[in-house]
Formats: structure tokens, C-alpha cells, sequence
């Protein structure tokens, strides 16, 4: 796997590279630049399996609207934003998925029993005296 990552800050960038080093020895780890049209040119060149934008590229407004369109044009490319103030979080927020396993967990109503409410001695036992 290939991993690019996305800072104005040298040192950053090193700690980042180094924790993603680290978290998947295998990966080709490189570093890309913060300016708009480079990183285009750059996940282009490198063709990451996940880009890791650090807070000096996250947090720029102008980034914002690339990392959008970058995530768009490039579905299957993963996006990992580390951010000082969230600024980017709207650029990369997952659309509404109505497959069951996105919804919210709800507790189910536990089924009443007439025949077996002796038996029943907690929810589960209603569970598996309804089902039977």
C-alpha cells in the first residue's frame, strides 16, 4: 500500500510519516506538498491507496474544496484528515447511507407472553419463547 502524506510543516509531516511507518511497516509512506494544484499532481503521480492530510493542509479553506472534489472524482480513495479545528470535516463527511447496518441500534420491544409469563424470568426468555 502506498501512503501519501499531506503537510506544510516538515516536522509534521515526519511525525506522520513515521506513525503510518510504524501502524503498516509494508507501506511505501511519501510525503507530498500543501499547495492546490500539487496535490492534484501529486495522489495523480503517486496513486496512494490513502492520503493523510496533517492540520497545515487540512485547515486551510482552500483545501477544503479540493479534498471534495479529490473524494468525488476518486471514490475508492481512502482519506484520513488529522485537524486542529475541524474545518475540514464537511469536505470529507460520508454521505447518508440507508443500508441497515449505518442505521442507529434500537432496542427492540420485548415480546408479552400469556401462555409462558411463568417461565419467563428475563427478556431474553421472552425472545426465545415468542420465536419457538
Amino acid at each position: 500500500m502506498r501512503i501519501l502524506i499531506l503537510d506544510d510543516d516538515p516536522s509534521r509531516t515526519g511525525l506522520l510519516a513515521d506513525a503510518a511507518a510504524r501502524g503498516c511497516p509494508e507501506a511505501d509512506v511519501r510525503r507530498g506538498p500543501v499547495e492546490e494544484r500539487a496535490i492534484e499532481q501529486a495522489v495523480e503521480h503517486t496513486a496512494p491507496g490513502l492520503v493523510v492530510l496533517g492540520p497545515g493542509a487540512a485547515d486551510r479553506p482552500e483545501v477544503a474544496g479540493l479534498v471534495r472534489a479529490l473524494a468525488a472524482r476518486r471514490p475508492e480513495l481512502s482519506l484520513l484528515v488529522v485537524s486542529a479545528c475541524d474545518a475540514a470535516a464537511p469536505a470529507v463527511a460520508a454521505p447518508p447511507d440507508p443500508h441497515w447496518s449505518f442505521q442507529p441500534v434500537k432496542r427492540p420491544a420485548v415480546p408479552e407472553s400469556t401462555n409462558h409469563k411463568r417461565q419467563i424470568t428475563n427478556p431474553i426468555g421472552a425472545f426465545i419463547l415468542a420465536s419457538s
